[in-house]
């Protein structure tokens, strides 16, 4: 990608750091998504790393879900809550990468997926990455 990437995605704390951690390749989401390449990842208002999104795959129902742990490591009564009896999405992730330290974001109103980041916000995160 030639430009940087202004963008994040929110993401549970405990699967955010599996993510970052490589364990999890498949990010589950109600919606699919046409943006490929650099994403940082925010858990808890703070930026805690990168990835690459390079495919999208589905929808998926839950039974067909559960073939697919391995991917996604989201247990069976998450996927239950989170997916309300909609179909989802696996947004196929590669190359995470943990910042060095993470970086405390400024509360943005009505950020629930995505976050646009400033570009002050990209200069302190290039610091902190390996």
């Amino acid at each position: 990608m030639t430009e940087e990437s202004d963008s994040a995605l929110i993401v549970d704390r405990k699967y955010a750091e599996k993510i970052l951690s490589g364990e999890k390749e498949w990010e589950l989401r109600t919606k699919t998504v046409r943006k490929r390449g650099k994403i940082y990842i925010i858990s808890d208002k703070k930026v805690i790393g990168s990835v690459e999104i390079i495919n999208v795959k589905g929808p998926f129902s839950l039974e067909e879900l559960k073939k697919y742990y391995d991917k996604h490591k989201v247990d069976e009564d998450d996927l239950i809550k989170y997916s309300k009896g909609k179909l989802l999405y696996a947004w196929v992730l590669r190359n995470p990468k943990k910042l060095k330290r993470e970086i405390v974001l400024e509360d943005k109103r009505g950020a629930v997926v995505w976050r646009k980041l400033t570009k002050e916000e990209i200069k302190q995160i290039k610091e902190q990455e390996e």
